[in-house]
């Protein structure tokens, strides 16, 4: 079955590339480009992280780790519609979700008729 499948050094190693650039920090500071500079020397360690992660069934709770920010829309500062939220996740956790996202895709179609 596909899902049960080991993750692959070119699978992240895609995911990482496709990847928005000019996004805010997540929690830890890093941004994609730095995973995408990076990757000659990290590479392996972040494939090792994402497989260790699918075949333990858990996360690091820091990689899951995500700061919520409040940005002014309007001058309305009485009313939280004012406001807009937006998330900062940290880079590795979104690297585990595209790939999760991506093993999933080929299935629904199978399942609705």
């Amino acid at each position: 079955m596909a899902l049960l499948r080991v993750i692959t050094k070119e699978e992240v190693e895609e995911v990482v590339n496709k990847m928005a650039k000019n996004k805010a920090l997540g929690p830890n500071g890093f941004t994609i480009e730095f995973y995408q500079v990076a990757w000659s020397f990290m590479g392996n360690d972040l494939v090792d992280l994402v497989e260790e992660s699918r075949y333990s069934k858990y996360m690091h709770q820091g990689l899951n780790a995500t700061f919520l920010a409040l940005i002014l829309k309007n001058r309305k500062l009485d009313k939280l519609q004012g406001f807009r939220p937006i998330s900062l996740c940290n880079v590795v956790y979104k690297i585990l979700a595209t790939i999760m996202v991506n093993k999933l895709k080929p299935i629904p179609p199978d399942l609705i008729a």
